[in-house]
């Protein structure tokens, strides 16, 4: 490099005008280079520019910070932007209030469900205890009336449950988050979650073809949380963010009702234990195995 800028020097001397080499541009009667176009003989010289001649370009590669391992799509987890917002249709975390935080949507309580620290371990600290004792026609609960209903395009619906038993002692199911025209394992118009006792494990049920996907790892006394994501025309159903089974769902889900904890027509099909963290979202949010959300959805 030093000896090409000697060269140019020399040719400097002879020509008393500007040269270009290498994309830089040299001006004669001057040390200065720049790293612009090149420059021609009328281009003044300012002779108040600073020698930096002697000075190197600096090379080095920026340090950076080792990236932090992909955790899947963002799950507006609390201190997290939540990217879809606008998209959500109710949000009940079931920390505080049995309400939806977003105020889109209306909850409307069915006898007498409250908000307990108890069981523990539910996301965001609380959830909203059933308090079943599973006496036939005594199901506590509540309903959802959302603005809209969530139709044929891509969707999120979200619930963490704790069941002390998969069905209602005094029926044949436990209704955890169902459609207002919803009776699993039947088809419905709604993506809902229910547990049946023929099964004994938590099973989603789809609208228009009834397809279910069930979860085969069902426990009880332990807290799991829930996802059936629809995206372009594919529904993925996860536990505690890892994928289940993925299917093709062309459903139209019509219902603005959903229910917790009970069904359309009364206090029938009770959970028995405690939901927490509901959301239902008009936009897909999932589509691979993702981090689940230890804490509340707080973004909302």
């Amino acid at each position: 490099m030093f000896a090409r800028l000697s060269a140019v020097s020399s040719a400097c001397a002879s020509l008393g005008t500007s040269i270009g080499i290498l994309g830089l541009a040299v001006a004669c009667g001057s040390d200065t280079i720049s790293p612009s176009t090149e420059l021609d003989s009328s281009t003044p010289i300012d002779a108040s520019t600073p020698d930096t001649s002697s000075e190197l370009p600096d090379t080095s590669i920026p340090e950076t910070s080792t990236p932090a391992e992909d955790a899947g799509p963002a799950t507006g987890c609390s201190g997290a932007v939540d990217s879809f917002k606008t998209e959500v249709l109710a949000y009940i975390p079931c920390t505080a209030t049995i309400t939806d935080v977003t105020g889109k949507s209306t909850v409307t309580t069915f006898k007498s469900p409250t908000v307990s620290a108890t069981p523990a371990g539910a996301p965001g600290g609380a959830s909203c205890a059933l308090g079943n004792a599973g006496g036939y026609s005594t199901a506590n609960g509540f309903s959802i009336t959302m603005p809209s209903a969530i139709g044929a395009g891509d969707f999120t619906v979200e619930v963490s449950v704790y069941q002390t038993a998969f069905s209602d002692p005094s029926d044949q199911q436990s209704e955890i988050l169902v459609g207002d025209a919803t009776y699993p394992p039947g088809p419905g118009t709604f993506p809902s979650f229910y547990s049946h006792k023929t099964k004994s494990k938590v099973q989603f049920i789809s609208g228009a073809t009834g397809k279910v996907g069930t979860d085969d790892s069902s426990a009880l006394n332990v807290w799991a949380s829930y996802a059936a994501s629809r995206v372009s025309g594919t529904t993925y159903v996860f536990k505690n963010g890892a994928l289940i089974t993925s299917f093709a769902d062309a459903s139209n889900y019509t219902d603005k009702i959903a229910h917790v904890g009970h069904q359309k027509n009364g206090p029938y099909n009770a959970v028995m234990g405690s939901v927490g963290q509901i959301r239902i979202t008009r936009v897909g949010r999932y589509t691979t195995s993702y981090t689940g959300c230890p804490g509340d959805f707080s973004s909302n």
